[in-house]
Order: C-alpha cells, then sequence, then structure tokens
C-alpha cells in the first residue's frame, strides 16, 4: 500500500499547522454544541452582553441678547452661571420615582460636565456638590475647562458650594465662608440649626491688576414654612458681602451673588432683599406667610434637607410661638433689613422679560422666568443671580440698559417654557434632557 493511500486512511484531525482560522472554527462549533445540549435539557442560553446605551445628550438652550445693549468699552465681560447639580448624596428614588437611569452618577456626571463645557461660564457658582467628589471629578474636570475652583461646605456636611473662575480672566484675590447658623441678625434670631452657608471669593482681572469683582454663591434652608429662616439668612448674606468688599479694600468691586435661595419671586426674602425695609411696603399676604413661617419651631435635626430627611412635616414641632413672639421677630427681620446698605436686582428679572415675555413669572413684579427647578413632586423658580446695589444711590445716572451703575447685561440664557417640559412624568433629571432637577441659569455681563 502506497504512503498516499495509508494518509488517505488516517483518522480526520487537525491541520499539521493550527490556522487562526481552524482555531476560530472549533471555537464556534463548541459552543454551539454546549447551546445546542441546554436548550436539549430545557436551559435558555444566555444572551450576548448588550453594550452600554444611555442617551448623553441634553437639550441645548440659546442665549438671547438683550436689545440695545452694549458693553462698556474699557470694562470687562465676562459669563457667569449658577447651578444646582442635584448632589447625589441626596438622591432618594422615592423623591424621583420616575427617572430610571438619569439618576446614577456614572450618566449625570457625564452629562452635567458636558452641559458646562457646552455653555462655557467664565464664572460658575453650584450647589449641592458632593464634597467626596470635590478632588476626584469636579475639580479636575474643571480644570480641563480651564477653570480653577473652591468649595466649602459646612463641617461634616455631605455636600457644599463651589465657585469656579476661568483662570484666563480672574486671578483669585480672597475669600470667606459664612455659616448662617452662627451670625446674629440684630433683633431676629436664628429659627433653628440648619447647617446653610454662603461663601464669596474675590477675584481680581488678570489684565487689571486692582479691578475686579465679589462673586457669592449659597444654598439656603429648604423647608416649605421656612420663609422666616431664608429671608434671614439672605439678609446676613447681603450683610457680610458688603462686610467682606470692605475688608479687602475694594469698595468699587461689585458684588454678584448667584446661587440656590429656595424662594420665589413673590416670597419674603425676594421682596425684602429688593430694597424692602418696612412692612407697609409688603403685601398683607407676604406678611401673614412671614409671621406664620415666624412661629414654625423645627426640630435639630443633623441634615435639615428634603431628600435626606424625608417628610416636611417631621421637622416642624406642633407647638409654635405666640402670636407676640412672631410679631416681635417679623418687626426684627424688617429692622435688620433696614440697616442693610445694600439690595438685590435681579440679572434675569431685570431683562427676561424683554427676550421672552411669554415664558415670564405671573407673579413676578418685574419680569422673572417662570420656574428653574422642574422634580417630580414640584416645579418652580428657586435660583436667582443678583447684583447689590447702594440704596442711596441716584438711579438718574445710571446708562441705558444698566442694570445697577457699572453693570449691564448683554444676554441671558434662555429659560424653557413649562409646555416645553413634555407629558408626564416629566422630572428631571431625564435621559436626553436635563442632569438636574434645576436648570442652569447664566448671564453675559460687563463691568465698568
Amino acid at each position: 500500500m502506497s504512503n498516499t493511500a495509508k494518509n488517505d486512511k488516517r483518522k480526520k484531525g487537525p491541520p499539521v499547522e493550527l490556522t487562526p482560522e481552524y482555531i476560530a472554527e472549533m471555537r464556534a462549533l463548541r459552543e454551539a454544541r454546549k447551546k445546542a445540549k441546554k436548550e436539549a435539557q430545557g436551559e435558555k442560553a444566555p444572551e450576548p452582553q448588550q453594550q452600554e446605551r444611555f442617551n448623553y445628550s441634553f437639550i441645548k438652550r440659546p442665549v438671547l441678547d438683550i436689545p440695545g445693549a452694549t458693553g462698556y468699552p474699557n470694562g470687562h465681560t465676562f459669563k457667569i452661571m449658577t447651578y444646582n447639580a442635584l448632589a447625589q448624596s441626596l438622591i432618594r428614588r422615592d423623591l424621583f420615582p420616575e427617572n430610571g437611569e438619569a439618576l446614577k452618577w456614572k450618566y449625570r456626571g457625564q452629562v452635567l460636565k458636558a452641559e458646562i463645557g457646552h455653555y462655557k461660564p467664565d464664572v460658575l457658582c453650584m450647589q449641592e456638590v458632593d464634597a467626596n467628589r470635590v478632588s476626584s471629578f469636579w475639580s479636575p474636570e474643571l480644570e480641563k475647562l480651564g477653570m480653577e475652583c473652591q468649595f466649602t461646605t459646612f463641617p461634616g456636611k455631605a455636600h457644599g458650594q463651589i465657585i469656579a473662575f476661568n483662570k484666563k480672566i480672574f486671578r483669585p484675590f480672597a475669600g470667606s465662608l459664612f455659616k448662617y447658623d452662627e451670625i446674629e441678625s440684630g433683633k431676629a434670631p436664628r429659627q433653628c440649626p440648619t447647617r446653610n452657608t454662603g461663601m464669596v471669593l474675590a477675584l481680581e482681572f488678570a489684565d487689571a491688576p486692582g479691578k475686579g469683582v465679589v462673586i457669592g454663591t449659597t444654598h439656603m434652608f429648604w423647608h416649605p414654612v421656612g420663609s422666616y429662616e431664608r429671608t434671614r439668612q439672605l439678609a446676613v448674606l447681603i450683610d457680610c458681602a458688603g462686610k467682606f468688599r470692605q475688608t479687602i479694600g475694594h469698595d468699587d468691586w461689585q458684588i454678584l451673588l448667584a446661587g440656590d435661595y429656595n424662594s420665589e419671586c413673590f416670597d419674603t426674602p425676594y421682596l425684602c432683599a429688593s430694597g424692602i425695609s418696612s412692612s407697609e411696603y409688603i403685601d398683607s399676604e407676604a406678611l401673614s406667610i412671614l409671621k406664620t413661617s415666624a412661629a414654625q419651631r423645627f426640630a435639630d435635626a443633623n441634615e435639615l434637607d428634603p431628600k435626606a430627611f424625608g417628610d416636611s412635616d417631621d421637622v416642624v414641632s406642633k407647638e409654635t410661638l405666640s402670636d407676640e413672639e412672631a410679631q416681635s421677630r417679623v418687626d426684627g427681620l424688617l429692622q435688620f433689613y433696614g440697616t442693610l446698605d445694600y439690595r438685590t436686582k435681579s440679572l434675569y428679572g431685570e431683562t427676561y422679560k424683554e427676550v421672552h415675555p411669554e415664558n415670564v413669572h405671573p407673579k413676578s413684579t418685574i419680569g422673572e422666568p417662570f420656574f428653574s427647578n422642574w422634580a417630580h413632586k414640584w416645579r418652580g423658580l428657586l435660583d436667582y443671580i443678583f447684583v447689590l446695589e447702594k440704596k442711596n444711590v441716584d438711579k438718574q445716572h445710571k446708562q441705558p440698559s444698566e442694570i445697577v451703575s457699572g453693570v449691564k447685561v448683554l444676554n441671558v440664557l434662555r429659560m424653557p417654557d413649562p409646555k416645553e417640559m413634555g407629558p408626564e412624568p416629566s422630572g428631571q433629571p431625564r435621559e436626553g434632557q436635563y442632569p438636574s432637577d434645576h436648570l442652569c441659569m447664566m448671564c453675559t455681563v460687563s463691568i465698568e
């Protein structure tokens, strides 16, 4: 018998050289046999692992130019944003029951940084920033955008505030943290320990030593009947920001306060801060709300926050102050406002009606947008960008389009109309829409 015949009768096996094609073919055959065996035994074969499919896009809003507004010829122009980023440490599924994967930080964090990168603010004031994500996420991500950030919080609190700034435009000059629980407010005592804080940062213009701006941010008391304490906290912030500017020796630097005030534009914090110093100028409804709030007693809680604590009723005592005690607090608070040197002017409130009149809040006396918070259970306007104005200023000396003397708003980031938020459930954050329950607000300002 020839060698050829012997080879033909040899048992079939692998080729002399194991090629990649042969290995792949054998592997596929083995997998097919395993699958067939499991199916024969009534077991369902595992599906191949699917790739992650999350929509990282977000709704991009246009910037609306204020008609006729132009910057100062020799001034400084920059964009300032305020954004409550929704602390991951405060998220509970019962407060966000329909939000799905959009609540997860591995997705939400990426959308937040993309959104901020898209709008490119030069000054960024953020609230509800997780303390454990500042060094690992926010600081390096903002550094990629050319920004430096400073973080503050109440000791032991899981979240706090950030002020970040464009390093090409600004240099840090000085800063301070205000703990509202520890600061006196005349004859208006604090209502309860809230662990709320405010911070300010003086920024010097990089191209103009000796010139700059004071930036402040805050996140105020959240409770629905906490109007008295919020009104007190805002008075403290205004007072402390003004005194801080004096201590750094730059009384000519403008003060901008951007944050989450947890107050609507018809509530007493906004009304009092806008320059109201006497009860005769506050309508009876607002005064009634303030007095009712002043009478409340709150339980001492480690974290007075709706997302962390639970039902708002859990932190309110059934016992209230007498009418006389409550009225005394209200009178003391209004007197404290009367001693302040400054009032607030809202950058959106003074300009938004000119660019988006159909979306002006129906209860706003000047023209604030309808909302900045769109959650599952509550929607409304909580966030503002204020500039402080001396109460004794001569308004006749202001130039056209000036908010206060030396400050102009050139444009504002458009806020959505409620009907644009889509069918329910529409509470944010939501995949492909917005990455927080708050919407960022941004203005381009010119400083003389």
